[in-house]
């Protein structure tokens, strides 16, 4: 502003010798020479003064925007978004952004709570809005919402313990998981003829995730309600990951077991499950693998017959939810008004798909 001042009166000398030389003023000229000169300084100065009242002030509504953009931005931080579900989820969230005027910011953490946690302290440093937020742990969702500070949380597809939800500050938006293993299981069953008794190869996703434990825990369920007894020849962990499955089965296969079906609590893991059975002389088309995610390469080996089924999550459906979810929170609103919300106003249940072979088509994107 100094600055500004001076640069102000350097002017204000150049004009004055301007006008003096226009008016004919010169030391111990006339008072209306002299009266003249006053009233143009006094013009300038109130000028000057305005100017840097106008600039000060434009600079403030700058600041407040500036403001206002990062209380409008909510971030979304997933571990990995190149590949499989997330993938297909991040793509849908962004376009659900862009369709209901969202202003989204996405990054990817990495499977590391430690990294999620410093991303989500540094988004609440930059003044965002609020948080949607693929956990990497859905048992450090407390911890989430510490570093979070004031910031409102939609948490999806990675389902936090109930006692970490809260009605119009942390929510939840996904798929309802049992009912993921229960469409497996079905499928198997009805696929073998019914049989009262089951060879099961069961791979589970990550240690401990509540979506993984759901889910192989309601296949068990539904064998179980329909008095099959089953033998799972082997049952681990892949950590979701087709690299891992691939290796668990050539290691099972020098058991020399055999077995009826493969069912794989997500697509990542059935496609891994078919690389092996691709490889190793099993037919799919009397032995299915089944998943679940609906991610589109899954869905196309589906279509072509490979891989059986997959109970498919509706990316664009949980995505819209998740939109119209963080709106609600940051209008300080419940999301109890919004279409499949709990009565509770903590969850919002998007239906799985069941996709075969047949219906595999409308499916692919």
């Amino acid at each position: 502003m100094w600055q500004r001042i001076q640069k102000s009166f350097r002017i204000l000398r150049m004009h004055l010798r301007a006008m003096c030389h226009i008016s004919g003023y010169k030391e111990g000229g006339s008072m209306k020479s002299r009266k003249f000169i006053a009233l143009a300084i006094a013009l300038f100065m109130a000028a000057g003064l305005v100017a840097c009242g106008s600039t000060s002030k434009s600079a403030g509504k700058s600041s407040g925007k500036n403001d206002s953009d990062a209380a409008d931005t909510v971030e979304f931080l997933v571990p990995d978004a190149t590949e499989g579900a997330r993938k297909a989820f991040t793509n849908a969230l962004k376009a659900q952004a862009e369709k209901k005027d969202m202003k989204l910011v996405t990054d990817m953490s990495g499977a590391d709570v430690d990294s999620q946690v410093k991303k989500i302290e540094l988004a609440q440093k930059a003044g965002y809005g609020g948080l949607i937020v693929w956990a990497s742990d859905s048992s450090t969702a407390h911890q989430l919402e510490i570093a979070a500070g004031d910031m409102p949380i939609v948490f999806v597809n990675s389902e936090p313990d109930e006692d970490d939800l809260e009605e119009g500050k942390y929510v939840y938006v996904g798929s309802p998981d049992d009912k993921a293993g229960e469409y497996d299981a079905e499928y198997v069953y009805n696929k073998l003829g019914k049989p009262s008794s089951l060879k099961l190869v069961l791979l589970k996703g990550k240690r401990g995730a509540a979506s993984t434990e759901n889910r192989a825990d309601a296949v068990k369920r539904y064998f179980a309600s329909k008095k099959v007894d089953v033998d799972y020849v082997f049952s681990d962990y892949g950590d979701d990951s087709s690299a891992d499955t691939f290796l668990m089965l050539k290691s099972f296969k020098l058991t020399g077991q055999t077995f009826d079906a493969i069912i794989c609590t997500s697509d990542e893991m059935a496609l891994g499950a078919l690389q092996y059975a691709k490889m190793n002389g099993v037919d799919t088309s009397s032995v299915p693998i089944c998943g679940v995610g609906g991610a589109n390469d899954a869905v196309a080996k589906v279509a072509t017959g490979d891989l059986a089924f997959t109970a498919g999550a509706d990316s664009n459906g949980q995505a819209e939810a998740a939109v119209a979810a963080m709106q609600a929170l940051l209008n300080g609103d419940s999301i109890k008004d919004i279409k499949n919300a709990s009565k509770d106003g903590k969850y919002i249940w998007i239906p799985y798909r069941k996709i075969d072979q047949k219906s595999a088509g409308k499916y692919l994107q």
